[in-house]
């Protein structure tokens, strides 16, 4: 129990660590022992987990990735699917420095592409078990909802006063039914 608290810690500083090095320092060039440094962490620990730094923003991106699947999953017309696109929304505006980094990060060339990417595989896989379309359609419609939601999210929580996440989920749910659109 204690080594599971111990691993959550040591991950958690790498992280941060990582975010605040990503705000003037391109990924590729962040190596392990200034990352372990700044995160006060060991070597042996770093290694432990991962095997280069970008696997740290890699776990981080599958989270996010990870919640927006886990809503994709949910009947259209559920008070649950509406409940958890909230849920989502509130996590990102309390994390909203995060994702600020890695929205800056992103148009710098970086984690735009992974992140979509990661996105459209999970959002992809969960339309496909919900609906009966062919898997090309579904490719397409999550490919092109996971563009619009990452640049939603973006302008969003790149306002110098963000909008509450209240707003934000009504808008992504408006998204997920076309025939609220006009």
């Amino acid at each position: 129990m204690e080594q599971n608290g111990l691993c959550k810690g040591a991950k958690l500083r790498l992280r941060n660590a990582l975010l605040q090095m990503l705000k003037n320092t391109e990924l590729d060039k962040i190596c392990v022992t200034e990352l372990c440094r700044l995160a006060e962490v060991n070597r042996t620990s770093f290694y432990r987990y991962y095997t280069l730094p970008k696997e740290v923003l890699q776990e981080l991106l599958e989270e996010i990735a990870e919640g927006i699947m886990q809503v994709a999953k949910l009947p259209h017309d559920s008070a649950e699917r509406e409940e958890a696109v909230l849920r989502f929304c509130r996590e990102l505006y309390d994390r909203a420095d995060i994702v600020r980094t890695l929205i800056c990060r992103s148009e710098h060339g970086g984690s735009e592409g992974e992140f979509r990417d990661l996105v459209t595989q999970h959002v992809c896989g969960a339309m496909a078990g919900n609906s009966g379309e062919s898997l090309r359609s579904t490719t397409m419609a999550a490919a092109f909802f996971a563009g619009g939601l990452w640049r939603l999210l973006r302008n969003w929580l790149q306002e110098e006063n963000p909008r509450p996440p209240e707003e934000i989920a009504k808008l992504i749910q408006d998204m997920l039914h076309p025939e609220r659109w006009f």
